[in-house]
């Protein structure tokens, strides 16, 4: 059996999107996948913990709702961000810290479906890097720049280089200059030691278009921006599909 550790933050407005996340990945996987997936959550509501946990019933996986302490959220609450993004996004960085016995997790956006096996993915060589993920095809630069939403982390590492000193230092001294939230943390703090994975794992899709590199077999769709396939009047590809989860 093949165990997949997945990480999601939601708050109540999110909890239904992060549902559709587990869903999806839970119908495309694999018979010897297991998953144990981890929502990071601060105040959710005990209805909406309910319903996450409830999807167990889909397939045999294992659903923990880890609260976010107090103290951790205050660090994030008055950083800048892109609008259509919430502050439990900022709550990645500190997944080392909040699942302890945990070597590698793969977190994931609440704006993405999965579209087929995650194992390949999960099990990819980290070398000596700190975490793994697609080009941001979106912003168009030159150099390698990841786009979070999907993002598979070494957590091992993380906690041998404190990660966790490095992200809080980086905060420290850039506070007034963030303005791509955590994607722009994760960029700045670990440039050179970030592998690169090919687009299939995150197809970043905005309203009509698809700024990935063509992939035809895609396994992750990322919904970025503000048009979302739940928002009313919204039309995107996948938009059918999304709902059918």
């Amino acid at each position: 059996m093949n165990k997949i550790n997945i990480c999601i933050s939601c708050d109540d407005a999110y909890a239904p999107y992060a549902g559709v996340v587990i869903v999806s990945a839970l119908l495309n996987s694999n018979i010897d996948e297991y998953f144990d997936f981890y929502i990071l959550e601060h105040g959710l509501s005990a209805e909406n913990k309910q319903k996450l946990r409830e999807l167990e019933k889909i397939k045999p996986c294992s659903i923990k709702i880890v609260n976010v302490p107090s103290e951790f959220v205050v660090q994030f609450q008055n950083l800048k961000t892109l609008a259509h993004i919430t502050y439990p996004a900022y709550f990645r960085l500190k997944i080392s810290e909040l699942l302890k016995d945990i070597d590698r997790i793969l977190y994931l956006d609440c704006d993405v479906i999965v579209e087929n096996s995650l194992k390949e993915l999960y099990f990819t060589d980290f070398g000596e890097n700190f975490c793994a993920g697609v080009r941001d095809f979106n912003l168009g630069k030159k150099e390698f720049y990841i786009n979070s939403g999907v993002l598979l982390i070494n957590l091992k590492k993380w906690r041998e280089e404190n990660a966790s000193g490095k992200i809080e230092k980086y905060i420290e001294e850039n506070h007034s200059k963030i303005v791509m939230g955590d994607q722009q943390i994760i960029n700045e703090v670990f440039k050179g030691k970030i592998l690169e994975l090919p687009s299939k794992w995150n197809l970043q899709i905005l309203n009509f278009y698809s700024f990935s590199a063509y992939e035809p077999n895609f396994c992750i769709v990322h919904f970025i921006g503000t048009s979302k396939p739940w928002i009313f009047g919204s039309y995107m590809p996948f938009k059918k599909r999304y709902f059918e989860y």
